[in-house]
C-alpha cells in the first residue's frame, strides 16, 4: 500500500435547538448514576416511528431519533459506551450523506459532518472511543472506473472525529495504493471501497478495507492505524468478511467456506459459508463448527454471548421446514444447542450472562396487529447450555431493531474452542 499520511481538517460543530422528546414512559436515573443502579441497558430503534427505546431492568423510556435523516442501515449506528451519545451514517431524501453525533436523551446535536459528493459512509458498534469522546468512521468519496469518477483525490478515507473540538484526523486511500491491492476488483463496475471500523481504543483504529463489486462479492484487507504519529500495519487476524472480534480476549471468529463439508445453495448473492473459524491472539485458525444436519445449511453469521463463553451461530436452510432460519449456541467444550425458535433474523445481541433477542408476532397472515418482545436469555451456570428466557419489554408495533447492549464483555480467561476435522 502506498504511504498513507494523516492530515487534519476542521469540522465546525453545530448546536441547534434541543429537539422535542416524545413518548416518555418510565423515568430512569440520569446517565451518570444509571450504571451503578442497573445491570444492563438495551437501546432499540424503530425505523417507522423514528423512535429510540432505552430498556433497563427498571423499565423503559422512549426518545425521538435525534437526527433529521435516518441511517442507511442499523449497522451504521453507533452508541457511546456511556449510553449518552449516538453517532450515525445518514442519508437524506435527496441522497446526500452526512455523519452526525448527538445526545440521545436531549436531542442536542454535537457534530454534523456534511458531504456534497459522498457515495457512502460507515459507523459501527466499535466507532466510539472507550471514553466516548471520539468517533471513528469510514467514507467513500467516489467509485473508481465509472464515467464520472474524478482523476485525482482520495477514493475513500478513515476519519476520527474529536467531538468536543470538531477536529477530524483523516487517513486517505488513493487510487494508486488501492489498485496495488485490488487491481482485479477495481476493474469491475461499480466498485466501492469502504473502510469499516473493527476496534478503536482512542489511539489506534483497527479497520477492514472492503471492496464491494457486482454480484455482492468483496475482498477485505485489514490494518491498524496508529493515529499519532500516523502509520498503518497489517493485521491479518482481522482480514475475514463477517468477522466478529471479542476485545476482552482478543479472539476472532468468522463464517467461512470449507470443501470438506456439504454446502447449501444460497438464495441470493451471499457467500455459501458452511463452517465457523476461530483464532486466538496467537496460533493458527481453527475450524470449530459446521451444521450437523440432514441437509446442507448456510452459516449466515456469528455473535459472541455469555461474556465470551458461548458463540451464537445463525443458520439458514431446510433443516427445519417450519423455520428455514434459526440460531444455535456453541460453548467452549464443543457442546451445541438450539436457541429459541422465535428469534427474528439478525436481532441477537450478546450480553455478559447470555444474550438479548427480538421476536415479532402478528394477529394473522396479513401482518396486522404486531407484537414485538425483547427477550433476555441466560445460560445455566453448569455446562448444560440450558437457556432461560425472560421477556423484558413489549410493544404493539413492529420494525424494531437492537442497536446496542451494555455493559460490554469483561476480561476473562477461556480455553480455546475445540477444533473439528477439516
Amino acid at each position: 500500500m502506498q504511504q498513507l499520511v494523516p492530515n487534519r481538517i476542521f469540522v465546525r460543530c453545530i448546536i441547534p435547538l434541543v429537539l422535542l422528546i416524545t413518548f416518555i414512559f418510565t423515568l430512569n436515573p440520569s446517565p451518570s448514576t444509571h450504571a451503578a443502579e442497573s445491570s444492563w441497558v438495551v437501546w432499540l430503534l424503530n425505523s417507522n416511528s423514528r423512535e429510540m427505546m432505552k430498556v433497563t431492568p427498571d423499565g423503559s423510556q422512549s426518545f425521538a431519533w435525534p437526527f433529521a435523516a435516518m441511517p442507511y442501515s442499523t449497522s451504521d449506528v453507533a452508541l457511546s459506551p456511556d449510553n449518552r451519545l449516538a453517532a450515525a451514517c445518514l442519508m437524506d431524501d435527496a441522497g446526500r450523506w452526512s455523519v452526525g453525533v448527538a445526545e440521545i436523551e436531549t436531542g442536542q446535536a454535537l457534530a454534523n459532518l456534511e458531504y456534497d459528493t459522498l457515495q457512502g459512509c460507515s459507523t459501527t458498534r466499535a466507532s466510539f472511543s472507550p471514553d466516548s469522546t471520539q468517533v471513528a468512521f469510514g467514507v467513500v468519496y467516489y467509485l473508481p472506473n465509472t464515467p464520472d469518477a474524478p482523476t485525482s483525490g482520495p477514493v475513500a478515507a478513515l476519519h476520527v472525529l474529536d467531538i468536543a473540538s470538531g477536529d477530524v484526523t483523516t487517513l486517505d486511500f488513493g487510487l494508486d495504493g488501492l489498485t496495488a491491492l485490488f487491481e482485479e476488483q477495481l476493474q469491475q463496475q461499480p466498485t466501492a471501497v469502504l473502510p469499516i471500523v473493527v476496534d478503536f481504543d482512542g489511539e489506534a483504529v483497527t479497520y477492514q478495507l472492503s471492496i464491494y463489486a457486482i454480484g455482492g462479492n468483496f475482498v477485505v484487507t485489514a490494518e491498524q492505524w496508529t493515529i499519532e504519529p500516523g502509520f498503518s500495519e497489517r493485521r491479518d487476524r482481522f482480514v475475514h468478511p463477517g468477522m466478529q472480534y471479542f476485545p476482552a480476549t482478543g479472539e476472532v471468529v468468522w463464517p467461512d467456506i470449507s470443501n470438506t463439508y456439504p454446502r447449501a445453495q444460497p438464495p441470493g448473492p451471499i457467500p455459501a459459508y458452511n463452517v465457523v473459524r476461530y483464532q486466538g491472539v496467537s496460533g493458527d485458525p481453527l475450524t470449530i463448527f459446521t451444521p450437523d444436519t440432514d441437509s446442507p445449511m448456510l452459516v449466515v453469521g456469528v455473535e459472541w454471548a455469555n461474556d465470551g463463553a458461548v458463540l451464537l451461530v445463525h443458520l439458514l436452510g431446510e433443516h427445519r421446514p417450519d423455520i428455514p432460519e434459526y440460531w444455535v449456541a456453541l460453548d467452549r467444550a464443543g457442546n451445541i444447542t438450539d436457541l429459541p425458535a422465535d428469534i427474528t433474523g439478525f436481532q441477537v445481541f450478546g450480553a455478559p450472562t447470555g444474550f438479548f433477542y427480538l421476536s415479532t408476532t402478528y394477529q394473522n397472515d396479513d401482518f396486522n396487529r404486531p407484537t414485538t418482545t425483547l427477550n433476555y436469555a441466560t445460560f445455566a451456570d453448569d455446562a448444560s447450555l440450558e437457556i432461560s428466557t425472560t421477556p423484558v419489554w413489549q410493544a404493539d408495533s413492529d420494525s424494531w431493531l437492537i442497536l446496542s447492549v451494555s455493559p460490554g464483555p469483561s476480561s476473562a480467561e477461556f480455553p480455546p474452542f475445540p477444533a473439528i476435522a477439516d
